[in-house]
C-alpha cells in the first residue's frame, strides 16, 4: 500500500487546519502469507440513504439482492475477521467536513447514494492513486467508465469509484430515458412506440407526433402526451444532438451549447415545447416530482425524468415508476441529425452510488481491502450478460429497455448541473425563446464556467486514463 503518500497528505491537511493527529493513524493487523487477520477491527462505513432499516447498501428488505449483498459484507466480516459498523447519515458531507476540521476520524469508507460535487475539490477525500495496489480503477467493468466520473476528478486525481457490476448501481447512473405507458397506448389503438425504435423510425418528428396523438381531454377529463421538468427536456436536445458542453479548438476551449449545432437543437427543441406539442405537454408546476407524479397517476402516456425516480429499488424515493406501472417501456431521447440513428445518448446530474474514502480515517488501509472484496460482483450477477438478464427479469418488460439503457450508458455524458452550466436550459424552460439573444446574453458567464470547472475536469480525465502508461 502507499501508506507513505496517504501520511503525507493527512499530515499536510492537518497541519493546514490547525488539528491534532489522532493516536491511532494505520490500522493494526497482521499480513502472513497474503492472509489478512484484522484481529477483530471495527471498520465503519457510511451510507447516506436515510432509512436505513428498509435497505441494505441501497436494495430493499425481503428482496434477493438484500440478502445476497447482507450475506457478503458477513463472507468478508468472517474472512478477514473484522466487523463493519454501517451508519445511515443523510447529512454525510457536512458531518464529515466537521470531524475532519476537528482532525477526528468519521468513517473510513462511504458509499453516497448521490454523490456531493464538493467533495472532489475538498481536500477531504483520499485519492484513488494513493490506495491503487487494492482499487484498480482502470476496472471499468468494476469501477466504471471514464465517462462515468468526471465528477469525481479533479487536479489530475480521481477521488471516487462506482461499483458498477452490482445491479442497479449502474444504470440508475444514466438520467432522462423516456418511459412509456405500453399498456395505456395499446388501448388508445396506437403501436407500441418501442416499434418504432426497432423499425429505426424513432425520430424526433415521430416523437413528436405521438406526443400529439396520445394527448386527448373530454371535459375535465384530459391526458396528456408527456410529463416532463422542461430544462431536462431543454438540456436531452442539446445534448442528443452531439453537442459537448466544452469543444477543444484552435484558439481553446469554447462553449458547445453555443456552437452552431447547439444553437440548432436548442431552436428545435423550442420549437416542440412551445408550437409543435404545446397543447400535449404536462409540465404542472415545472417540477421534477410533479411529471413523475402525472405519469404514476395515468396523466400521461410518457415522462422524462431521472432514473432513480423511475427505476431504483431504493426505499428513498416516494414514487417509482418500476413499483407503480405495470408493463411500462423505455424509449430514447430521439438523436439529432449530426448524430448515426442507435447511437442513444443519456446523461447525468450527479453520480449515484459513489465509493470514497476519506483523507482523514483511523483504518483506511484495512478498509480498502474490505470494500474492494465487497463490491466484487455478486454471485448472482457475476458478468455483464448477467447484468442484463437480471435487469430484464427483475425490472423491465422488454430486451428492448435493456438495450436502450445500456446503450445511453455507453454514451452518456455529465452534464456540469453543479457546476453552473444548466443556466441555458433553464432560462428556456422559464420562457426564453430567442435563441441567439439567450446564448449570447450568457457567452461571458459560460466562457468563465468553462475555463474554471470545466477544462480542469476534463484535462484530469484525459491525464488519469489517457495518460496510463
Amino acid at each position: 500500500m502507499k501508506r507513505i503518500l496517504s501520511f503525507v497528505l493527512f499530515m499536510f491537511f492537518l497541519i493546514l487546519n490547525g488539528c491534532s493527529v489522532p493516536e491511532n493513524v494505520l490500522p493494526e493487523y497482521t499480513v502472513n502469507n497474503e492472509t489478512v487477520d484484522m484481529m477483530g477491527l471495527v471498520i465503519r462505513a457510511s451510507r447516506d440513504e436515510g432509512d436505513f432499516a428498509e435497505t441494505y447498501l441501497g436494495y430493499r428488505q425481503g428482496s434477493s439482492l438484500y440478502d445476497e449483498t447482507a450475506a457478503r459484507v458477513s463472507s468478508v466480516e468472517s474472512k478477514y475477521n473484522c466487523s463493519i459498523e454501517f451508519l445511515s447519515d443523510p447529512n454525510f458531507s457536512s458531518n464529515l467536513s466537521m470531524r475532519t476540521a476537528a482532525g477526528q476520524s468519521y468513517v473510513d469508507f462511504a458509499l453516497m447514494t448521490r454523490y456531493d460535487r464538493k467533495l472532489t475539490q475538498s481536500g477531504l477525500l483520499t485519492p484513488m492513486s494513493a490506495i491503487s495496489d487494492y482499487i484498480d480503477y482502470y476496472d471499468s467493468e468494476k469501477w466504471g467508465t471514464p465517462n462515468t466520473l468526471f465528477q469525481l476528478v479533479w487536479d489530475g486525481e480521481l477521488y471516487g469509484v462506482i461499483p458498477v457490476s452490482w445491479p442497479e448501481y449502474y444504470f440508475t447512473l444514466v438520467d432522462f430515458p423516456i418511459v412509456s405507458n405500453t399498456n395505456k397506448i395499446r388501448s388508445m389503438g396506437f403501436p407500441d412506440p418501442r416499434e418504432y425504435v426497432e423499425n429505426k423510425e424513432w425520430t424526433r418528428e415521430r416523437f413528436a407526433d405521438c406526443v400529439n396523438e396520445y394527448f386527448h381531454a373530454e371535459g375535465e377529463d384530459v391526458h396528456y402526451g408527456i410529463s416532463m421538468y422542461k430544462p431536462h427536456f431543454y438540456d436531452m436536445a442539446i445534448r442528443t444532438s452531439g453537442v459537448q458542453m466544452a469543444i477543444k479548438t484552435e484558439n481553446g476551449w469554447e462553449s458547445g451549447v453555443h456552437s452552431q449545432t447547439g444553437r440548432e437543437a436548442i431552436a428545435w427543441a423550442i420549437d416542440f415545447i412551445q408550437y409543435t406539442c404545446k397543447d400535449s405537454i404536462n409540465d404542472e408546476d415545472n417540477e421534477t416530482q410533479a411529471a413523475l407524479n402525472a405519469f404514476c397517476d395515468g396523466k400521461s402516456s410518457l415522462v422524462l425524468n431521472h432514473s432513480n425516480y423511475l427505476f431504483a429499488s431504493n426505499s428513498q424515493y416516494e414514487r417509482v415508476v418500476s413499483y407503480e406501472v405495470e408493463n411500462f417501456g423505455v424509449l430514447p431521447f430521439p438523436v439529432g441529425p449530426e448524430v448515426e440513428y442507435g447511437q442513444w445518448i443519456g446523461q447525468y446530474e450527479r453520480t449515484p452510488n459513489t465509493l470514497i474514502f476519506p483523507l482523514v480515517a483511523n483504518n483506511t488501509d484495512a478498509a480498502v481491502i474490505v470494500a474492494n472484496e465487497i463490491f466484487e460482483p455478486l454471485e448472482s450477477c457475476p458478468d455483464t450478460a448477467a447484468l442484463e438478464n437480471y435487469y430484464y427479469d427483475s425490472i423491465f418488460f422488454d430486451k428492448r429497455d435493456v438495450s436502450v439503457i445500456m446503450q445511453m450508458l455507453k454514451n452518456c455524458t455529465y452534464n456540469f448541473y453543479d457546476e453552473g452550466l444548466r443556466q441555458v436550459a433553464d432560462q428556456l424552460g422559464n420562457g426564453k425563446n430567442d435563441v441567439n439573444q439567450l446564448l449570447d446574453s450568457m457567452s461571458d458567464v459560460y466562457q468563465s464556467l468553462i475555463e474554471e470547472n470545466v477544462i480542469p475536469i476534463y484535462e484530469s480525465i484525459d491525464s488519469i486514463f489517457n495518460g496510463k502508461q
